[in-house]
């Protein structure tokens, strides 16, 4: 990446990442809604995640699941939790040995 450039606009361009929404998030000198914009752009082109479609939740989806559950806070995480943080841990894997450029196994 060349000097100069936003790392996270960068990302959102190439479609690897989702907009934070939650109160609290800092967007630096760009808006909520540039960053929205370019992802907008990333899915309806079918970069990165969007290629195949995302099958994992987005970080505001999991604290709104996960804040609705007083269950899964006492019990632990539930048998759909457990196995949609398998699918998020799988599909970060595969991002990060894509970016390493390393074969997926």
């Amino acid at each position: 990446m060349a000097k100069g450039k936003c790392l996270p606009i960068e990302m959102l361009r190439a479609g690897w990442v989702v907009t934070y929404e939650q109160a609290g998030a800092e967007y630096g000198k760009w808006s909520k809604d540039e960053f929205l914009r370019l992802q907008a752009e990333a899915q309806a082109a079918k970069k990165g995640m969007w290629k195949y479609g995302m099958s994992g939740e987005t970080p505001a989806e999991y604290k709104r699941r996960y804040a609705g559950s007083a269950d899964a806070a006492e019990t632990g995480k539930t048998t759909a939790a457990k196995k949609n943080a398998q699918v998020q841990t799988g599909w970060l894997k595969g991002l990060w040995r894509k970016l390493a450029g390393t074969k997926q196994s």
